[in-house]
């Protein structure tokens, strides 16, 4: 068999020598590689060149002719001297003024942009100039990969096709401009090498000058409270921010309340605020003027109205964008006022246009992450393309947030190469001008990081470039002899999320990306495979670290039981040996983060928990059997109703039953009696006790709850939801019907869209006169009422999450001020469905109520 060796040039310039056979290296012969020798040059015959850049040339001009000058050392072992003499032939030319000093004086680059190039080839000569500031060093770059087949895949791992000195290089004109003027491949390892994500034409990275700096584009992100301060005006002025359930609530997750947009004094002080950095700092080209991270929009009279008349819950906010725009188009003439439309907000108006200075970015976080964006058999990602294509209509300034990552599991296998490539040319064929690709950006070694850091990052800067391609010629340069084993598994972890129908977001469990235990054995077993074709030391150390979430998935998918008072792992399912290595190669290859907000740390300990065993308390009687998890707040864990045989809440996987209570608080339990008590104590003197009962062998599972105040609580209110219930996973509301009960039954979800929604929250009613909340799954024939005096509570919500089979309904109480000392509790029952409620024959075998 042919073979033929590669170099592999490290970012310290150390050069190894391997070997792949001739066959795999198909795929990546450059795009601009040619063998016929009649009309081209090679890298051997320029061995006798100078390197031609201006002694006045900036920084990155500069940075760009020593880059040419140690990769083609690197590939042909000669040092090129640099300071040719201008005019003369056998030099290469770098930089704009160098290029205007060769035999083409005349020679003209990409005006448009930073970042447009030119590479010229003829008898003699090699010209590479750009624009300004990082237009040349880009075009030496492409000169590499296009023309040699250099392959920039990791900041340690440069690949050189053996052969390269001898490669022909047309003669060639070539000009590039990128698509895009804002590209982020979001990963921890471009932030630790900005030299190796400059490789990869990442302009997001770096201020450094010599590297060529940022792009001028600023990422849109949460922002508006930055010019409306909470800590400035919240006491002063609860009117600037917004009404929800008629309060002014200023403890808001998601980096603080929205504000109230239609009031013109918020609207003037966020103008004034944004003036003033802009002020302060010239350079900026955009600003970002953006909703905060939470959907408590404002319920105000005017906020209201407007929404209804839109048909868009954003709109509020994309008028108070417009005035803030207008005001800074006549005081920052070329500045765009930027925002995030995003959750609540992504549906656009129905009548408003945006001004010309006004820039939006269309955030993808409800999508599907399995399919293209453009597959019209999704529907999650139809509904995404209807709205660019209104959107385009609006706005004529649009940037894209793409979420590429499992927020909740950076380490699990993750399916999505089906689509970065499709996503990124719907991206492109648009009209849009930057794209920000979220993944595991705030940790190292995540699921296939140097993989995808790779695709994500040729496709933003060639979106003609298909994502499979790239993922085969990367296994087959980096993995060698393994390469064959990780694509099986990649093939094999598509075809099997596709034969499930599952359409994940960017936080799904492992159910639903398609992965249980035996799926994860399958693919634990595919890098076994690797492993065992991985002689050499560094391949090997790749292979281990690609094979991390192998491990993870057989951690998260392997079968938990309950014995002797303990949930834990059943015993021959999972080796020690797993529980080692997992721990090993996350500090082998400093996997710091497990999570967006997760130390890898924190993970393992919580495994370390399960493995010993979760103290558990079953409760059980004649109709119920109830597992309790005491020490995560009085968890119920399982449900079995055992008339019917019906097991109403999904087993806890490993990455479920390790979370404890938090560790601010105190927390003890105590069993007696078929009850369990559970008690938190917080730093400020405040006690939550919460009391599972099964009272006799009556058909309800009993739960009281008291909260006493160390402190006084301003407009105070307990959220209650006893656990996530499992259904069929139908959207249909003539399949899986949600109601509540004041004094009739109502069935409250019949006209929802779901396809807007991360995990569909809304609020079902507001009604202290509602004695029961429900739902029941015709498919299953069963449900669940949730019974309670009237009073007791007053807001109630529904938690529908489709992709995992669970619905959840939580109950608000009335808001109120507690003083220090004073108590709130209350108290309900959870009872089983036989059929859907009807008035005056409700069919629930609950006697309680």
């Amino acid at each position: 068999m042919e073979r033929r060796k590669f170099i592999q040039l490290s970012s310290k310039s150390t050069v190894a020598l391997s070997t792949l056979p001739f066959h795999d290296l198909l795929s990546i012969t450059p795009s601009g590689l040619v063998r016929d020798r009649s009309d081209s040059t090679h890298l051997k015959e320029m061995k006798s060149w100078d390197i031609m850049v201006d002694r006045d040339a900036g920084p990155c001009e500069k940075y760009a002719a020593a880059e040419f000058q140690r990769i083609f050392k690197s590939i042909t072992g000669a040092q090129l001297k640099a300071g040719a003499v201008p005019g003369v032939k056998k030099a290469v030319y770098i930089g704009e003024s160098a290029v205007r000093q060769s035999p083409f004086s005349d020679f003209e680059i990409p005006a448009k942009g930073e970042e447009g190039f030119r590479i010229k080839v003829s008898k003699g000569l090699l010209l590479i100039g750009g624009a300004h500031p990082r237009g040349t060093l880009y075009g030496v770059y492409e000169f590499f990969e296009r023309y040699i087949g250099v392959r920039f895949l990791t900041k340690d791992h440069t690949h050189i096709p053996s052969d390269a000195s001898e490669v022909p290089v047309p003669f060639v004109d070539f000009n590039y401009e990128p698509s895009f003027f804002f590209r982020w491949p979001y990963y921890q390892e471009n932030f630790d090498d900005p030299a190796f994500a400059v490789r990869l034409r990442a302009n997001t990275i770096s201020s450094e000058e010599r590297l060529g700096g940022k792009t001028s584009q600023g990422l849109i992100t949460h922002s508006i409270l930055d010019y409306l301060p909470v800590s400035v005006y919240g006491k002063t002025h609860p009117e600037y921010f917004a009404l929800v359930d008629g309060v002014r609530k200023l403890d808001v997750g998601g980096g603080g309340p929205q504000v109230c947009s239609t009031n013109s004094e918020v609207i003037r002080i966020i103008t004034e605020g944004v003036s003033k950095v802009l002020d302060a700092d010239p350079s900026l080209t955009n600003i970002s003027v953006s909703q905060m991270d939470n959907n408590a929009i404002c319920e105000c009279p005017f906020c209201s109205a407007l929404g209804a008349k839109e048909e868009s819950e954003g709109a509020p906010h994309l008028a108070l964008v417009n005035a803030v725009a207008e005001s800074i188009a006549v005081s920052h003439p070329g500045v765009k006022i930027g925002t995030l439309v995003y959750w609540y907000s992504r549906k656009p108006p129905k009548y408003m246009t945006l001004l010309p200075n006004v820039q939006i970015m269309l955030c993808s976080i409800e999508c599907c992450t399995f399919h293209p964006l453009d597959d019209p058999l999704c529907s999650r990602n139809k509904l995404f393309c209807e709205d660019l294509d209104r959107w385009k209509n609006i706005c004529k300034n649009i940037l894209i947030w793409n979420y590429n990552t499992n927020f909740t599991a950076y380490d699990l296998p993750f399916p999505n190469f089906n689509t970065i490539g499709k996503n990124v040319r719907l991206f492109q064929e648009n009209g849009v001008q930057g794209v920000f690709m979220q993944a595991a950006g705030n940790g190292l070694s995540a699921e296939m990081s140097d993989l995808r850091n790779y695709v994500m990052a040729q496709c933003l800067w060639n979106p003609e470039k298909e994502s499979w391609e790239l993922v085969e010629e990367f296994c087959r340069l980096h993995y060698g002899p393994a390469a064959s084993s990780i694509l099986e598994y990649l093939h094999y972890l598509h075809r099997n999320a596709m034969e499930r129908e599952v359409h994940p977001n960017c936080f799904p469990k492992a159910s639903e990306v398609g992965l249980d235990f035996e799926v994860s054995q399958k693919i634990h077993a595919f890098f076994q495979e690797a492993l065992k074709s991985s002689s050499d030391i560094t391949i090997r150390n790749r292979v281990e670290k690609s094979m991390i979430p192998a491990l993870r998935s057989l951690l998260v998918t392997a079968p938990l039981i309950y014995k002797n008072e303990r949930y834990t792992y059943d015993d021959p399912f999972v080796s020690e040996q797993v529980f080692d290595q997992y721990k090993s190669l996350t500090k082998k290859f400093s996997m710091n983060r497990v999570a967006e907000n997760k130390l890898t740390i924190d993970y393992i300990n919580e495994i370390e928990a399960v493995k010993k065993g979760l103290p558990a308390i079953l409760l059980e009687n004649k109709i119920w059997s109830v597992l309790v998890f005491p020490e995560q707040k009085g968890r119920i864990a399982q449900v079995l109703h055992k008339p019917s045989g019906n097991s109403l809440v999904n087993k806890p996987k490993a990455e479920e039953a390790g979370i404890t209570s938090a560790k601010e608080t105190k927390n003890t339990w105590r069993y007696h009696q078929n009850r369990v008590f559970v008690t938190r104590e917080f730093k400020d003197g405040s006690v939550w006790q919460r009391i599972i009962s099964l009272p006799g062998d009556k058909d309800e599972i009993r739960i009281t709850t008291e909260y006493t105040a160390g402190q006084q609580k301003s407009g105070w209110e307990v959220r209650e939801r006893p656990c996530l219930f499992r259904i069929s996973g139908s959207e249909d509301p003539k399949l899986v019907s949600v109601y509540t009960k004041s004094p009739d039954w109502n069935q409250g979800n019949l006209d929802w869209q779901f396809d807007r929604e991360i995990i569909f929250q809304r609020l079902l009613r507001t009604d202290t006169a509602c004695t029961s909340f429900a739902f029941y799954d015709h498919s299953k024939h069963y449900g669940i009422s949730q019974n309670f005096d009237r009073d007791t509570f007053r807001r109630f919500f529904l938690f529908w999450h489709p992709g995992r089979k669970e619905l959840g309904m939580e109950m608000c109480t009335p808001l109120q001020t507690l003083q220090e000392g004073q108590k709130l509790s209350f108290s309900y029952g959870i009872g089983f469905l036989k059929g859907p409620c009807v008035n005056n024959e409700e069919l629930i075998e609950s006697s309680a109520f």
